[in-house]
Formats: C-alpha cells, structure tokens, sequence
C-alpha cells in the first residue's frame, strides 16, 4: 500500500525471495576473501561468514561487488518499493569498537543515500556532514525545532540550510560555537554535544 522496506541480511533468506527482492538466491557458501564494494565514491570491504551468490530478475540494481555480483537492490511491491541488501551493515556497525568515531570511522551510511525513497520531503533542514544527527520538529506553520547531535569523540564543524527558513534563537547550547549566515548557520560541535534551536519562516 505504498510503505518502503528495507531489508539487510546476514545468514539468513526471506521465503519467498524473488517475489519480494527481485533477485534469484543462486547458492551459499563460506567466502575465501572479502568482498569490496564500491558506493557513492566509498569503497567497503566485507568478508561474511556465508555468501549467498545473486541474480538479477526483476530488480533494479544498486550496488555490485568486485566480481560484478549483486549485492543491492530496488524493487517496486504494490504501491510500495523494498531495498535489499545483502550485507547487515547494522550487526557490522554494533560489533565494531570505535566505529562512529577516531580513526575507525566506517561511512556506512553510503548504503542509505542510495535509498532515495527514505528521504522526508517534509524536512527542511539540510546539512553537510554525516557524523551531526538532526531531528526536526514542526511547531507550528511557522515555527521548528532543530534538535543537533555530535555523534562523535571529536570536535565537528557543520553548515546548515534552512530553506525559507531563518535562524531565530537557541534554546540549548552545549559549547558549540554558532554563526548565523545568510543560508542558514555554521556551528562548530563539541564531542559528543548538542545544540537544540528555533528557526523561523521568513515568508
């Protein structure tokens, strides 16, 4: 009826596949080497504990590994649309010591800019750096709350637009420094801190 899935798999497979993925579940194995994959100019290394080969049936393929296998994908079902990846980058994330932040940073959320759907075209805020999380919260016709989250251990610099909105005041501020520009605004983040303020429209 028009909802978007998304759907990453470890060791396991959906019954039925093909009818949900698009793609034909060809064999499982225990891989000998990693795969790499390339996404929106970032290249990943994975070596799974089981493999499981694609082909292409009536999907839309997203990603591929090095040996030209699919490894992610878009199919429309019903009014809906499901995403299939063939990696549980979350379990990968959850594992992994240190990887929102230092020298461990893995830029998975590449895999989710690939799932254009996901994106609330509601949200007017808008904002150049991964690592910064923002809620955004409608007031009223005129009036949001932004909530921003440094969800790293070092200092993150971060330039926000607010389209047809304009910065109007902060009503929490964690030590972060803050510019107001013409676009919207340029705060430097404290590790691990928050800044929560108003924006309002100028129309």
């Amino acid at each position: 009826n028009g909802a978007i899935l998304y759907i990453s798999m470890g060791n396991g497979l959906l019954s039925p596949f093909n009818e949900i993925t698009g793609l034909k579940s060809l064999y499982r194995y225990k891989p000998t080497k990693p795969d790499v994959v390339k996404v929106c100019g970032e290249e990943f290394s994975f070596m799974p504990e089981f493999k499981v080969d694609y082909a292409e049936e009536s999907a839309e393929i997203l990603a591929y590994d090095d040996e030209n296998r699919p490894v992610m994908s878009k199919k429309k079902y019903g009014k809906g649309i499901v995403y299939y990846l063939g990696y549980n980058i979350e379990d990968m994330a959850a594992a992994k010591p240190g990887i929102t932040g230092g020298n461990g940073i893995i830029p998975y959320y590449k895999f989710y800019e690939l799932m254009k759907e996901l994106k609330n075209n509601k949200k007017i805020v808008t904002k150049d750096n991964p690592f910064v999380g923002i809620t955004e919260h409608i007031i009223d016709e005129e009036t949001r709350l932004i909530v921003a989250v440094n969800c790293t251990l070092k200092e993150n610099d971060v330039k926000f637009v607010f389209d047809g909105y304009r910065f109007s005041k902060i009503l929490k501020n964690q030590g972060a420094r803050i510019k107001e520009t013409e676009e919207g605004a340029e705060i430097r983040f404290l590790p691990n801190s928050a800044v929560v303020f108003e924006i309002k429209s100028i129309s």
